[in-house]
């Protein structure tokens, strides 16, 4: 039986959406403790790489990954132009940190702060 337009989530809003005017890479970077943060560089294809653009970081809730919600509010955010980069907080994801599935703040914030750092070091991203 099929499913009532109510039911059904959005075409452009399933957790897994790709954007075909979107590339993906998957990268990784250090925080200032020397741990490994994973993240997904999301860049408009249509993107002018020969100037700097605006960039956002995207964080995912507590108790999910980047591919859960992160990776989907940083493709639409892609789309609308942005570089994006959705990252895996420490403890969590494909991020280091043992054991597994900590809460941390201060090593959340200190992703954050890294991952600002490694976006400034693309050439197509305005630092200020």
């Amino acid at each position: 039986m099929p499913q009532s337009a109510a039911a059904r989530p959005p075409a452009d809003a399933d957790n897994f959406y790709q954007s075909p005017g979107v590339t993906v890479r998957k990268v990784r970077f250090k925080n200032q403790f020397e741990m490994d943060v994973a993240g997904n560089l999301h860049v408009p294809n249509n993107l002018n790489r020969s100037s700097a653009h605006a960039a956002i970081v995207v964080g995912h809730p507590m108790g999910a990954v980047k591919e859960q919600s992160a990776n989907l509010y940083a493709t639409k955010m892609a789309e609308q132009g942005f570089v994006t980069l959705s990252i895996d907080l420490p403890f969590w994801g494909e991020s280091e940190g043992r054991p597994r599935n900590v809460v941390s703040p201060d090593l959340y914030a200190e992703a954050f702060s890294a991952a600002v750092d490694y976006l400034g070091t693309q050439r197509f991203v305005d630092r200020e």
